[in-house]
């Protein structure tokens, strides 16, 4: 991407590549800190102050691609297992939902986001600010040539949206090919694929270890890594999850729902919006803020309301 965009645009290429990796179902804790010493090289090129690489990596990574359609990333995922039919206990809504609106506004959040960036760095640069080197910063001499293709790199991408958006509808449609009397197994396996993240994001490692074993000097040290990592992950969205559960029994919280949930606007959607970013905010956890928010708001917005649950 940086070589594509070219120096000059050190901090767009920051954005998309933060963005590249998060939409493909990279957590924003690891885009975090891979992206970082690419960064630093991007801006070092460009002479650009060092003090916005956070903001270019937090705009690329925790905005429009968190919640835009198709994204294998939690907040787009997290409604699919609280919006459920109580009947036939199937999901009310997909991993695409409402993907016309969510082009809008990705791009309308891309735009407006890049645009602010780019002018607060101009302004910075014309006040005499540069780079700073510092010694810890890794600096490359020389191309590695053990170096994975840009078409290989981003595969594991590929299969991962692949795999969360396509697949099952794949396997559905193979289903009705196939008869449930003669091959009932298959049948069964066919007709039920989940639209799962997890496995999406699997397959997507999965491929990412064939295609770039030559890179890999320790396949399994790698997977040992990226469990702790992911412990770590799940350590502290998980105390920020507990947290947003013993809020919610409190009295005050109570009040706050009863407010957010009674706006006087027309359009419900607007105020479940607000609704779900208030919750949010207490409990100081979007995917923490969502499972709160959702069971609290279905009975209102889907079963009272009449919403639609792929626009909710």
């Amino acid at each position: 991407v940086g070589k594509l965009l070219g120096k000059e645009r050190a901090c767009l290429a920051v954005v998309l590549a933060c963005a590249l990796l998060t939409y493909g179902g990279v957590s924003l804790f690891v885009v975090g800190f891979s992206v970082y010493p690419l960064a630093v090289q991007l801006f070092r090129a460009a002479n650009l102050p060092r003090r916005f690489i956070p903001g270019a990596i937090a705009f690329g990574s925790i905005t429009f691609t968190m919640t835009s359609a198709g994204s294998p990333e939690i907040q787009n995922l997290i409604p699919i297992q609280y919006l459920i039919d109580e009947a036939t206990k199937q999901p009310l809504t997909d991993a695409r939902a409402g993907w016309p609106a969510s082009i809008v506004v990705a791009t309308f959040m891309f735009a407006v986001g890049q645009w602010y960036l780019e002018r607060v760095l101009r302004r910075a640069v014309a006040d005499g600010e540069r780079f700073e080197a510092r010694d810890g910063d890794h600096v490359a001499t020389q191309a590695d040539s053990r170096r994975p293709s840009f078409i290989v790199a981003i595969t594991p991408l590929v299969v991962t949206l692949l795999a969360l958006n396509l697949l099952p509808f794949a396997c559905h449609q193979l289903a009705a090919c196939v008869s449930p009397t003669s091959s009932p197994t298959i049948y069964a396996v066919l007709s039920k694929f989940p639209e799962d993240g997890t496995l999406s994001i699997m397959l997507g490692v999965m491929a990412g270890v064939c295609l770039m074993r030559r890179q890999l000097a320790d396949v399994w040290q790698c997977f040992g890594d990226g469990f702790i990592n992911g412990l770590l992950a799940v350590g502290s969205t998980s105390a920020v999850v507990g947290f947003g559960s013993a809020v919610k029994d409190l009295p005050a919280f109570q009040t706050v729902v009863s407010w957010v949930t009674h706006l006087p606007f027309e359009n419900p959607l607007i105020s479940a919006a607000i609704a779900v970013a208030v919750i949010a905010g207490i409990a100081g956890s979007a995917s923490g803020g969502q499972g709160i928010a959702l069971p609290i708001l279905k009975p209102i917005y889907i079963d009272q309301l009449d919403v639609a649950p792929r626009a909710l």
